[in-house]
């Protein structure tokens, strides 16, 4: 045992002799130390900011009222937008019965919009004032075929185009269907047939008339063409006082003091009010309007969760023929 323990001791010392001696040698000479190599490292440019797009801002006017009519215009001018991002239209509703005045106004003052709805009518008077541009430089051939003819001419003015039709549209017969059927009367196609079921439909212990007559020469207009007269020809040949205008303003005044199946009462500041009011009230029976007037129309108590009561037709056909398209 004691000699196990000398060993291990002897093996312990020459370990530390080892270990001693190894630490206690000669110094090795260091080499050349390599001079470490600067890295630059660049300075970041910050991006040039990009300029955002210049949007150009289009005003316009239209005289659309009705909530359905305008939901489709604005959609249409959306869809516009996104296709021209550069491009943003900032809508104005105007008053149908402002408009044409407040567009010459606003023209002479220099703050009219860029683009306005008018009525086709006031073409000619409001290029002639010098309120709208020609725009034939921004239209090709192509262009001009995708529109019918006469609704395009009304556009034109002493050889310039300055307006495109944006929608067409004519007076057609309306009539109730519940009122006809009560009364075993069918939608007249003559202006004869027309007086028969006028004065059968009308029953004034109801407050229900038969037809109801606009004071305003444009509704007399498709009796006038129906019965061979008109306003001006194309070669300025004036109409209105010839032989089939004066009968057909006899056969429309008949219907209220004759035929007494017409209201009597006139009050031409209220007139279209009236009539469109009476008739979605069920007040009269026939009447006549275009599609603008509609949906308006179809709000009222005999027509609204009922649209099919709302019959259209043409306008009964007089001597000389139909007196409106439709």
């Amino acid at each position: 045992m004691k000699k196990f323990m000398y060993l291990l001791l002897v093996a312990t010392l020459l370990s530390g002799l080892v270990a001693t001696t190894t630490a206690c040698g000669p110094t090795p000479t260091p080499g050349p130390t390599a001079t470490p190599k600067v890295v630059e490292t660049p300075t970041p440019v910050p991006p040039t900011p990009t300029k955002p797009p210049e949007v150009k801002k289009l005003t316009f006017w239209p005289y659309t009222t009705h909530e359905k009519g305008r939901k489709v215009l604005e959609g249409i001018l959306a869809a516009f937008e996104k296709a021209n991002p550069g491009v943003k239209v900032e809508l104005s509703y105007i008053p149908y019965e402002d408009m044409r005045s407040k567009v010459i106004t606003a023209a002479k003052a220099g703050t009219a919009a860029d683009v306005v709805i008018v009525d086709g009518t006031w073409v000619a008077e409001l290029a002639a004032a010098g309120v709208l541009v020609p725009i034939d430089e921004y239209m090709t051939l192509k262009d001009k075929a995708d529109f019918l003819e006469a609704p395009f001419s009304r556009g034109n003015y002493q050889g310039r185009q300055y307006s495109l039709p944006g929608y067409v549209d004519v007076l057609a017969f309306m009539y109730n269907k519940r009122l006809l059927q009560e009364a075993k009367v069918e939608p007249p196609k003559t202006m004869d047939e027309f007086v028969e079921a006028c004065k059968k439909l009308t029953d004034p212990k109801k407050g229900v008339w038969g037809f109801n007559a606009f004071h305003a020469g444009y509704w007399y207009l498709p009796f006038a063409w129906a019965f061979g007269g008109g306003m001006v020809t194309e070669d300025r040949e004036i109409l209105i006082n010839n032989e089939g205008s004066l009968k057909a303003l006899e056969f429309y005044v008949d219907l209220i003091y004759k035929h007494k199946c017409s209201p009597a009462d006139i009050d031409i500041a209220n007139d279209y009010k009236i009539a469109a009011d009476g008739f979605k009230e069920g007040k009269w029976a026939m009447t006549i309007n275009g599609p603008w007037q509609v949906a308006d129309y179809l709000e009222g108590k005999e027509f609204k969760g009922n649209p099919d009561n709302l019959g259209i037709t043409r306008i009964s056909r007089g001597p000389f023929g139909y007196g409106s398209p439709i």
